[in-house]
């Protein structure tokens, strides 16, 4: 595809940072430069630096907007109205659904001529507040009229937001490819380092459960699932590779079921490909997710992953690295399961990563993807993917 004559300046909403969705807007934006798109962002919360640099690389702006609960809506409604009129935007990227996201939708018709496009991520729309049907069905239909098309991470997320049946643009849940491409000298280097910093012992199974430590995520099936490994004599240390809410509860549980030496709480990390190599299998026993980029992630690292059936098989890529388990399986279940995919044959990293082109969740590929959506929308001449 080649670069656009003139800037495409495209905003995104956003309510917090770290997790699936400023990595999507980040992947996306390390792309940018090289089309003349730019990256702006609207957000409730603060963000690091590499995500700062990667869209002030595309020649974008961070706006801050206060919350309305807390500091009423005339000053949240000039916040947006700023950043909205701050550029002559063309396309207004909201990733907030629902009743929550119309607030936007009215200031972005008020403020701006851009086309609003409401992303789906989840499958379960609310997450962890699990909405009753009819609330749904209402969200669904204020998503369909808000969105001038649906787009979103994939197939499942698209109907769970916007209603059963429908269609709509899929724009990839990607990875720097890049990142991914070491020699097995550096991965064994960068493994040794994180085994000395956490005191993993030789011959210790290396499981990673990396997400916010929040409800979705099902930390406490881990747990169990652990606690399971711990009797049937396994050797192993546990990541718990994120941040969130549910820390605190978490090592209480931890210490519950008498796991002190197996389970370690690393924090945040970033960017995760640098702890990815440590890891022999990782887990994701989620309630809902919408199309996890953890699974992609760990794909490119060679690395297979126990999820949950509640996943959708869209993020499988046919490496042989994913098994999936129902949430009702029983620990033990789970736990003989992590060690029988712990020695599953791993796909050489080449072969991986081509894979991963091939598809579209490499930033290359999926970059223009996005790009080229965006500019059939605004009728903008552009150059296919092939």
């Amino acid at each position: 595809m080649s670069t656009l004559n003139k800037p495409l300046q495209i905003l995104h909403i956003m309510s917090g940072f770290g997790g699936g969705i400023s990595s999507f807007i980040m992947n996306k934006a390390k792309e940018m430069p090289r089309f003349n798109v730019q990256f702006d962002i609207l957000t409730f919360d603060e963000c690091n630096d590499e995500f700062t640099s990667a869209i002030e690389q595309t020649g974008g702006h961070i706006y801050s907007m206060s919350n309305p609960k807390k500091y009423g809506w005339e000053t949240f409604q000039q916040e947006v109205k700023f950043a909205m009129q701050s550029e002559a935007y063309e396309i207004v990227h909201c990733h907030i659904q629902g009743y929550r996201m119309m607030p936007f939708y009215r200031l972005a018709k008020k403020y701006t001529d851009a086309k609003f496009y409401v992303h789906a991520h989840y499958i379960k729309e609310g997450g962890m507040h699990h909405f009753v049907k009819t609330q749904q069905k209402m969200n669904q239909k204020i998503n369909t009229y808000a969105s001038t098309k649906p787009i979103g991470c994939g197939r499942e997320a698209i109907q769970a937001i916007f209603g059963k049946g429908t269609t709509g643009k899929i724009l990839p849940n990607s990875i720097d490819e890049t990142l991914y491409n070491w020699s097995n000298q550096e991965a064994q280097a960068i493994s040794q380092k994180i085994k000395a910093d956490y005191n993993i012992q030789p011959g210790d199974l290396v499981i990673g459960h990396i997400g916010r430590l929040n409800i979705i995520k099902n930390h406490q099936k881990t747990l169990h699932v652990l606690a399971e490994l711990k009797r049937l004599n396994a050797a192993f240390k546990c990541l718990i590779i994120g941040s969130g809410p549910l820390e605190e509860e978490l090592k209480n549980k931890v210490a519950e079921l008498d796991l002190e030496d197996n389970v370690i709480f690393t924090g945040r990390v970033a960017p995760i490909v640098s702890i990815l190599p440590v890891l022999d299998i990782a887990i994701l026993p989620s309630l809902a997710e919408g199309l996890p980029t953890t699974v992609v992630e760990t794909q490119a690292a060679g690395i297979p992953i126990l999820m949950a059936d509640t996943i959708t098989t869209e993020v499988d890529f046919g490496m042989g690295l994913v098994e999936a388990l129902s949430l009702d399986e029983e620990n033990d279940i789970w736990a003989k399961a992590l060690l029988s995919l712990s020695q599953k044959t791993i796909p050489k990293q080449q072969e991986r990563l081509a894979i991963l082109e091939k598809v579209g969740y490499t930033n290359t590929a999926a970059g223009e993807i996005y790009v080229d959506f965006f500019t059939k929308e605004l009728g903008i001449p552009g150059v296919a993917r092939q």
